[in-house]
């Protein structure tokens, strides 16, 4: 049998920081985004980072300390669908120690 070809529970692939969609993650995506361009959409959650439901994340996110608003804006998708009303979530303000969780 050939060795390299064998995998073991402790040497199988772990889940990659890609794919990862626990709650934290979506969080540390959708913060690093607000600061680096102070604003995120919700298509933008979507299409950018396969985040489904970026709302729960923003409200997370406010609740441990987060200064964020939400405008309703026309965008159009990557289809070219025009979508009225659709979250786009403004960076305010954040906290600076113990940021996301």
């Amino acid at each position: 049998m050939n060795k390299k070809n064998e995998h073991t529970p402790k040497d199988a692939p772990t889940k990659s920081r890609l794919n990862d969609t626990s709650a934290s993650a979506q969080r540390k995506k959708i913060s690093t985004h607000l600061i680096n361009f102070g604003r995120i959409t919700t298509l933008e959650a979507r299409e950018q980072y396969g985040i489904m439901s970026p709302a729960a994340r923003i409200k997370e996110l406010r609740i441990s300390g987060w200064k964020i608003v939400t405008e309703r804006i026309k965008v159009s998708d990557s289809l070219g669908v025009t979508h009225d009303g659709v979250g786009c979530y403004v960076l305010i303000s954040f906290p600076i120690a113990g940021s996301v969780s």
